[in-house]
């Protein structure tokens, strides 16, 4: 089946009811069926086909979504274009998910370049800003069966690099809403996506809500001010965002003291992305909602575990309870099976993940063997399925042949009641090429180095205690609210420092 033929059954059973609002528009199910396949049928005579790889960079999400829905009910396959990627990096991944056309926001130019010489440029004002006619709403007859073929190209979140692509199919998107908790929660009956909706998380949130026949809340304009504008205007009953977007939102609810009653409609906060600090966790449950859910997932596997307010009371460094549908093990360098409660590489098997990265051979090897998901992360795994992450295994820190991941010092940092959060690196000094320890702390208020040390001292081997604390306003993330380790780098000056 094709995931549009399932939201067309919604669309028909639930005309009037809405599907999107975004920015004060509302649109029910039947304007999106008409819209989307009105939409369609214009993509098929710009020439798209079924198979064709088509990248979208719209940003106004209901023509975001629509045509979405619209390159999948061809049969053609999307794929993320973000206007912040260098000429670099869009021409890398343009090529090596073998994109033929590119959709262009209103009034933006047309994306150019000598080495995308056969990419079509198609424009928003030629699909949406005509009305449609009675043709356009003909539906076009496909007959092939889709369940295996691919409907959009989910992009890793690149914190180390270029992003990896893998395709998503209409079978495993339609089986996500199995696997995820939205379809049968109450609290999922109005989800506002504070999320990019090009990344892997946002969309797939979008396509699964719409499947339930529930209403997508969004916007393009994510600032926390707009925030709680939309939070009143529009009551959703579900936040569904990012680690770094969720700070930024609770930072502004801090300084503006924004009364928690105003968010009567809020049941519940889902977090996925990153690991939450408890300092976070607090700030939220204190001035946006009680009830809050943390996923560790991925866009290769999809979720993981789950963690909510009950697991970090009885498990407070757990990432979460593995979910009951994935398989898991944990192993050692050598692949050779370990015990639980051992620590090691984390593997996993879920029913809707994929099983190699698109025209990547080299990073395919490395993340899928013998059929598990080899995540990259470090870790454990209780008897009774509580995952715990140690951290990367591209981030180990070794400082004298004492070795750690940062973020069992980052967890140390940010128990400190003014830090929001933190993030350790391992850096070459430029003056004596001695290693170092650099701490970067984001925080309320100016917190006291000497504090920060002494928490350090009492927790960590002496090797361990960073030797630089930098205070910054936010860290570097991307869309997924991941840290982009490698950014932060670039971004300290370590050169005047004195060593401790």
């Amino acid at each position: 089946m094709n995931i549009t033929e399932a939201i067309w059954q919604n669309c028909k059973a639930n005309p009037v009811k809405e599907a999107i609002v975004s920015d004060g528009r509302i649109v029910t199910y039947k304007n999106l069926y008409e819209l989307s396949l009105a939409v369609t049928n214009k993509l098929l005579v710009f020439g798209v086909k079924k198979g064709d790889v088509v990248a979208n960079r719209l940003e106004n999400p209901i023509a975001f979504i629509a045509s979405v829905l619209a390159i999948a009910r061809i049969g053609a396959i999307g794929m993320p274009f973000n206007n912040k990627w260098s000429d670099e990096e869009t021409v890398e991944l343009l090529q090596k998910n073998s994109a033929k056309f590119l959709i262009n926001p209103l009034n933006i130019q047309a994306y150019e370049n000598k080495k995308l010489l056969s990419l079509k440029n198609i424009h928003a004002e030629e699909l949406f800003l005509n009305s449609y006619t009675q043709d356009d709403l003909n539906v076009p007859n496909f007959i092939d069966e889709m369940d295996d073929k691919p409907w959009w190209i989910g992009l890793t979140s690149g914190t180390t690099g270029a992003p990896k692509s893998i395709y998503k199919t209409h079978a495993k998107m339609l089986l996500s809403c199995a696997v995820y908790p939205e379809l049968h929660n109450a609290d999922y009956e109005r989800v506002f996506v504070s999320l990019d909706l090009k990344i892997s998380f946002g969309l797939g949130t979008v396509i699964r809500t719409l499947l339930s026949s529930k209403t997508v809340v969004a916007t393009q304009n994510p600032m926390a001010d707009n925030f709680f504008a939309i939070m009143q205007r529009d009551k959703p009953t579900n936040v569904t965002t990012s680690v770094a977007i969720i700070a930024l939102i609770v930072k502004y609810a801090k300084t503006n003291l924004v009364d928690k009653e105003l968010l009567s409609s809020l049941k519940r906060v889902t977090i996925g992305g990153a690991k939450v600090s408890q300092n976070i966790r607090a700030d939220i449950q204190h001035y946006l909602c009680d009830q809050l859910e943390v996923r560790y997932s991925s866009t290769e596997s999809g979720p993981i575990a789950v963690a909510t307010n009950e697991t970090y009371k009885l498990y407070p460094t757990s990432s979460g309870k593995i979910v009951p549908w994935v398989k898991y093990q944990i192993v050692d360098e050598n692949h050779e099976l370990l015990n639980l409660e051992q620590t090691g590489m984390l593997r996993f098997q879920t029913p809707i993940m994929t099983d190699k990265y698109i025209n990547d051979k080299t990073a395919s090897q490395k993340h899928f063997k013998d059929g598990w998901f080899y995540t990259g992360d470090i870790g454990t795994i209780d008897q009774k399925g509580f995952l715990y992450i140690s951290g990367r295994a591209d981030h180990l820190i070794n400082i004298g042949g004492v070795k750690t991941h940062p973020e069992a010092i980052e967890i140390i940092l940010s128990s400190h009641e003014d830090v929001i959060e933190s993030a350790v690196l391992q850096l070459e000094h430029p003056i004596d090429k001695s290693m170092v320890l650099v701490a970067v702390i984001v925080a309320e208020k100016i917190v006291d180095e000497k504090e920060l040390r002494v928490l350090c001292n009492i927790k960590l081997n002496a090797m361990l205690v960073p030797q630089f604390f930098v205070m910054l306003n936010e860290l570097p993330k991307n869309p997924s609210g991941k840290l982009m380790r490698n950014q932060l780098a670039k971004m300290l000056q370590i050169n005047n420092f004195e060593k401790k």
